[in-house]
Formats: structure tokens, C-alpha cells, sequence
């Protein structure tokens, strides 16, 4: 999970912001909108800093890779 945060922070500041999740989004061949993008980060962005902490990130995907994995 750390690995996957990462690669989305690339500046190494323990956050993910907006410009860092739109590159890395484009980077994989998705091109979101502003508008897209906005509802990514309200959905992840639990505190409202405009950030995404590793721990806010966890949340969000540890339920979603425990359905896939079926545990």
C-alpha cells in the first residue's frame, strides 16, 4: 500500500494533492477533468486540507482491495 501511495506522491511530502493525482492519472492514460478530479479528492480527502494523507489513502482502499481479494 505504501509502495502504490508513493508512486502517486511524488514530491515525498506524505501527502497526495491535486496536480500530483491529475499527473499521475494522465501518466496511465486517464485524463480527468477538473471537475472529475474534484470528486476524487472530496471522496479521499477526509479532513477537508485539500490533501490526501497515507492514512486517509489506506481507507479508502484497503475495503476495496479486501472485496477483490474476497477476505
Amino acid at each position: 500500500m505504501r509502495a502504490a501511495f508513493s508512486l502517486i506522491d511524488r514530491d515525498a511530502d506524505g501527502f497526495i494533492r491535486n496536480c500530483e493525482l491529475r499527473d499521475f492519472l494522465a501518466d496511465h492514460g486517464f485524463y480527468a477533468t477538473e471537475r472529475e478530479l474534484a470528486g476524487l479528492m472530496v471522496r479521499m480527502d477526509m479532513d477537508k486540507d485539500n490533501r490526501i494523507s497515507f492514512v486517509e489513502f489506506q481507507e479508502q482502499f484497503t475495503p476495496k482491495l479486501m472485496k477483490v481479494n474476497n477476505f
